[in-house]
């Protein structure tokens, strides 16, 4: 009996286990970032770093708008609920131009709820 308990637990461990890492995969596969060849506006624009700091949970797109100007890939992307854009942010030390692609996701009151880089070297920059 102790050996058919011990099966048992061991297996609703496994099942878990496996569980939990299908929903970590699933959180990592929602952040994706769209192909910059299928943007409206292609080029990247050299951006404000101190605009983007002041980006925060909660804004509404004509605030993020004033402060970053229109998505390159529209608005209608996702429902209007995620905005990409493709930006290029100066080093401090030696000036060169770092490509980057900055993600925002809104609810449905269209307020900022997430913001994500596509590269960590890009959110270190700030």
């Amino acid at each position: 009996m102790e050996s058919k308990s011990k099966i048992q637990s061991l297996m609703i461990a496994a099942v878990l286990l496996v569980g939990s890492a299908d929903a970590m995969a699933q959180a990592t596969d929602a952040i994706k970032f769209p192909n910059p060849n299928y943007a409206k506006v292609r080029q990247a624009s050299l951006v404000d770093v101190d605009k983007l700091r002041q980006i925060k949970p909660g804004q509404n797109k004509s605030e993020v708008r004033s402060l970053l100007g229109t998505p390159n890939f529209g608005e209608e992307s996702v429902g209007g609920r995620q905005w990409d854009y493709i930006f290029n942010i100066r080093t401090a030390l030696d000036h060169l131009l770092v490509p980057c692609q900055y993600q925002l996701r809104f609810d449905d009151q269209g307020l900022v709820t997430a913001a994500y880089w596509n590269r960590p070297k890009c959110a270190n920059l700030l």
